[in-house]
C-alpha cells in the first residue's frame, strides 16, 4: 500500500515589497531550525509529487514529506530566502492544524500530525521579517484509509477533546493502532506488523504497544521507532534497526507492557506445568481422570527498561495449585488459542495495572475468576513477590454473590475504589458489565456501587463480550472497551463473526462517544483503548 500525502501547488504573495520582493537565483542557507524535533525528515521518495511553486516574495519552497509509518503525520519543510520567523495553519473544513511558530532562519522544519484522511487541506504560511508579513499558500491533499483499515462506526464525541487510542486485530488483516480525534474521526495510524497489538499507553515520546508474543515499541506520533524490547528469541524489528533495542530473557511477553515509576517494565510470560486430576474437574470429560494434562500458568515479569536485566519473576503457580484449583477455563481452552501449543490455559490474565498506592501490580485472572495484586518491587514493609491482597468469590476479600464477576479481564485500582471488566463467561444471562466496587483492603470489604451493562439497540438484551478493559478518565467518567462480542446481527454466512466497541460513559450512564468496528464479512478485535490529549504544536515530535 502506498500512501501519500501530496502538495499540489504552492501561490505564494508577499505583503509588501522593498528588498524582499525579488530573490537572487541561488543562495546559501544556514543550517536547519527546527521546531522541535526527534529523527531527522525523511528524504522525499517518488511517493511524493514534487511541488510546484513560484518564487515570489521571500518563500522560496514548501514541501510536506508524509511519514512511511503513520502517513496522517508527516514533516513540512518551508525555505525562505532571508532569516524569516514563520507560522501558519492547515484547514480543511472545520478541521484546522496550527503550525508551532519557529523563530528566525531560513530552513523550517515543522512536525505535522493529526491530519485526517482523503481531504484537500489548504496550508497558508506567514513569514515574518522586519515586520513584514510574506504570505503563502499551499494545498496538501491526505490520501484515503487503506483496504485493509478496520471499518470504524464512531456517534457522539469526546467529553475532554482528547484523543482514544486503541488496538485493533483481525485474522484476515492487518493489525493497526488507531487514534480517533475527539469528533471520533480517524487522525492518525500506524500498522503494526510481527505481532498482535495487545496493549498500548501515552508516552512523553507518544505511544508504547505490545505486539504480543514478540516484543513491544515506543514510537513517537511520526511512527518513529525510540526503543524496542525484545523476548526471546527475538524474532521482530529491524536487523540494523537505528533504534535502542533491549532482549529481555523472557518465553514471550502478553497482554501488558506497564511501566513502573522506578523506569522497570512489566509484562507476562507463560509457564507450563503439568497437573493430574483424581478426579476430572471438567463435566464433559475434557479432562480425563488420572490423566497427565500440560496447563498454562501466567508469569509475571519485570525486567530493567533500558539493559533488560532482571527483575521479578513472580508465577501464578507460587499462590494457585492447578490441581486443587483448576478454574473453569481448562474445560473450554479448546476455544481459546493456547500461547503453548498441545496445553490448556489455566489462568489467562488480563491487563496489568498499577496501584500507586502499594506500589503493587494488580494481575486479573480471567479463568479463575479472582483479582490478585503483587508487590512488584520492594517497599518498606512488603518485599517483592509477596501478595497485598486477593479479590474474588473464595479470596479473602469477596464480594456478594450477587456482585461477584466471571471472566474478569481488567481491574484497576482507584483512590477508594477498584473498576473492573467483567465478561460475565459464566453468569446466568451471559452479559457483560463494567462494575466498580468501594473497595477496601484493609478492612476485607467490596460493595458494588456502580455498573453499566451496555444494551443492544432495541434495548430488549444485553451484549457479552468475551473480554474487554475499563480504564477511568476522570471522577465520574470511564472508557469501557468490549472486546470481542457478536454482533447485534448475527451474520447468516458467519455466525462466529465478531464485532469490537468502546464507549465513553458516565456514572449516570449517559454515554457521551461510542465506536463500533468490524462489519459484515469482517471480524475485528479491540484489545486496548486509553485517551491520551489531543496534540497540539508545542506537544508534538
Amino acid at each position: 500500500m502506498t500512501a501519500t500525502l501530496v502538495t499540489l501547488a504552492v501561490v505564494v504573495s508577499a505583503c509588501s515589497g522593498g528588498d524582499d520582493a525579488q530573490p537572487p537565483a541561488s543562495t546559501s542557507s544556514p543550517p536547519a531550525t527546527t521546531a522541535p524535533t526527534l529523527a531527522p525528515a525523511p528524504e522525499t521518495s517518488g511517493d511524493v509529487a514534487p511541488t510546484a511553486f513560484i518564487p515570489t516574495g521571500i518563500v522560496t519552497n514548501i514541501d510536506f514529506t508524509p511519514s512511511p509509518t503513520s502517513p496522517l503525520a508527516g514533516w513540512l519543510t518551508v525555505t525562505t530566502i532571508r532569516p524569516a520567523a514563520i507560522s501558519g495553519t492547515l484547514a480543511a473544513g472545520g478541521h484546522i492544524l496550527e503550525l508551532a511558530p519557529s523563530p528566525a532562519a531560513t530552513e523550517h522544519r515543522f512536525p505535522v500530525v493529526g491530519l485526517h484522511p482523503g481531504e484537500r487541506y489548504r496550508l497558508t504560511v506567514t513569514a515574518r521579517r522586519s515586520n513584514t508579513d510574506n504570505r503563502a499558500n499551499a494545498i496538501i491533499d491526505t490520501t484515503a484509509l487503506p483496504d485493509d483499515f478496520p471499518p470504524i462506526t464512531a456517534t457522539g464525541q469526546a467529553g475532554d477533546g482528547g484523543w482514544t487510542v486503541f488496538a485493533a486485530s483481525s485474522a484476515s488483516r492487518n493489525n493497526y493502532l488507531v487514534a480517533l480525534d475527539a469528533t471520533g474521526t480517524v487522525a492518525w495510524y500506524y500498522r503494526v506488523t510481527g505481532g498482535r497489538p495487545a496493549a498500548v499507553y501515552p508516552t512523553d515520546a507518544g505511544l508504547r504497544y505490545l505486539a504480543e508474543p514478540n516484543y513491544g515499541r515506543e514510537i513517537d506520533l511520526l511512527g518513529t521507532t525510540v526503543r524496542e524490547w525484545r523476548a526471546r528469541p527475538a524474532e521482530a524489528g529491524e536487523p540494523d534497526a537505528d533504534h535502542p533495542i533491549v532482549t529481555v530473557d523472557v518465553d514471550g511477553m502478553y497482554r501488558s507492557l506497564l511501566e513502573l515509576p522506578s523506569g522497570s517494565m512489566a509484562t507476562l510470560s507463560v509457564t507450563p506445568t503439568d497437573v493430574t486430576y483424581d478426579e476430572s474437574p471438567c463435566p464433559a470429560g475434557q479432562i480425563l481422570e488420572n490423566e497427565t494434562t500440560r496447563v498454562v500458568a501466567d508469569t509475571l515479569v519485570t525486567f530493567d527498561g533500558v539493559d533488560g536485566s532482571a527483575g521479578l519473576t513472580w508465577s501464578t503457580l507460587d499462590l494457585y495449585d492447578p490441581a486443587t484449583v483448576p478454574g473453569w477455563g481448562i474445560c473450554t481452552s479448546a476455544s481459546f488459542l493456547s500461547r503453548i501449543p498441545g496445553a490448556r490455559e489455566w489462568s489467562l490474565a488480563g491487563a496489568l495495572s498499577y496501584d500507586e498506592e502499594t506500589g503493587a501490580v494488580i494481575i486479573p485472572y480471567r479463568f479463575l475468576d479472582a483479582i490478585v495484586a503483587v508487590q512488584a518491587e520492594s517497599g518498606l514493609f512488603s518485599p517483592a513477590g509477596s501478595v497485598s491482597w486477593r479479590f474474588g468469590l473464595g479470596q479473602p476479600i469477596a464480594p456478594a454473590e450477587a456482585d461477584a464477576f466471571s471472566g474478569v479481564s481488567s481491574a484497576v485500582k482507584t483512590p477508594d475504589g477498584l473498576i473492573a471488566y467483567d465478561a460475565g463467561t459464566n453468569r446466568a444471562g451471559r452479559y457483560s458489565r463494567s462494575v466498580e466496587y468501594e473497595f477496601d483492603p484493609v478492612g476485607s470489604t467490596a460493595i458494588r456501587r456502580w455498573d453499566y451493562r451496555r444494551p443492544t439497540a432495541d434495548g430488549t438484551a444485553r451484549i457479552q463480550s468475551t473480554f474487554g478493559s475499563i480504564d477511568i478518565l476522570d471522577d465520574t467518567t470511564y472508557l469501557v472497551v468490549e472486546g470481542s462480542r457478536p454482533p447485534e446481527v448475527t451474520n447468516p454466512d458467519n455466525p462466529l463473526e465478531t464485532r469490537a466497541s468502546f464507549v465513553e460513559v458516565d456514572r449516570d450512564r449517559v454515554v457521551a462517544l461510542e465506536v463500533v468496528v468490524g462489519a459484515p464479512g469482517e471480524s475485528w478485535v479491540i484489545d486496548d483503548a486509553v485517551r491520551m490529549p489531543a496534540p497540539v504544536p508545542s506537544d508534538q515530535p
